[in-house]
């Protein structure tokens, strides 16, 4: 019976424990709950920027550097259309694509400032690191040229935009005139290897002919001048025998022969 007591006795005891933790809490949450409704609205300010940065694929930078390695301008002379070309090289890293370039023209003066594009559809395909390549194109005028093209997309560097050095074709008249003078010699020798054996048999008589004439000219001037000197020779006969001197001494002769007989 005394153990039975005081089974009862704790049971009561811990009843009465949580009954009164449980009111506690409840104490402690019905406090909790008016402090929240009776206190103001409080704001709170922060200085710290966030930074956002966003990619998009196949828009970054590959590295690449393209530049023109001529130095010093072309000059051309050429009075025809003729092929001008010049060298361009990446020296940054592998392109992952292709970039364009345009040409420039102007008569007289500065492509880049006052010159028009005369060409705009040139692709430079993609080079590798410290690969060379040649853009080439036909001038069909004399003045100036230069060559413009474009670094990759994103590029990184100052100048997204370089210019060649400056091409100068110019048209030299004198040697054109040799030229032609030497295809007109040549088209007349064509024509001389190209005559017919009857023309050219009729030249050849022609030059026979006057080829006698010639020798009959020359028998004539031969016998004329022989004619002169027998005519001059009997001129000076007649000169010696009718001289006064030649009619004194013969009356002197005959003189003596009177006084000998």
């Amino acid at each position: 019976m005394e153990i039975s007591r005081l089974q009862v006795y704790k049971n009561k005891r811990k009843k009465k424990l949580i009954l009164f933790s449980k009111i506690v809490i409840v104490f402690y949450l019905i406090i909790l709950s008016f402090s929240y409704l009776t206190n103001g609205t409080v704001a709170y300010f922060n200085t710290n920027g966030n930074l956002g940065i966003t990619f998009e694929a196949g828009s970054w930078f590959d590295g690449s550097e393209l530049i023109f390695t001529g130095k010093g301008n072309q000059h051309i002379k050429s009075c025809t259309d003729v092929e001008i070309t010049v060298k361009i090289k990446n020296q940054g890293f592998n392109m992952t694509g292709p970039t364009k370039y345009e040409i420039y023209y102007v008569e007289n003066g500065e492509p880049r400032i006052n010159g028009t594009s005369v060409y705009s559809e040139g692709v430079i395909g993609p080079l590798g690191a410290g690969e060379e390549t040649s853009l080439s194109y036909i001038a069909t005028n004399s003045g100036f040229y230069e060559f413009k093209a474009f670094q990759r997309k994103g590029y990184e560097g100052e100048n997204d935009i370089i210019w060649s050095e400056k091409i100068i074709v110019s048209c030299n008249e004198k040697q054109t005139t040799n030229d032609m003078e030497g295809e007109l010699n040549s088209t007349d020798i064509e024509k001389d290897v190209n005559e017919s054996p009857t023309e050219q048999s009729k030249t050849n008589e022609v030059i026979e002919d006057s080829v006698v004439v010639e020798e009959e000219t020359s028998d004539g001037l031969i016998e004329d001048s022989q004619v002169q000197d027998s005519s001059s020779t009997d001129t000076n006969k007649e000169y010696h025998t009718n001289s006064p001197e030649n009619n004194d001494k013969t009356d002197e002769g005959e003189v003596m022969n009177e006084e000998t007989d």
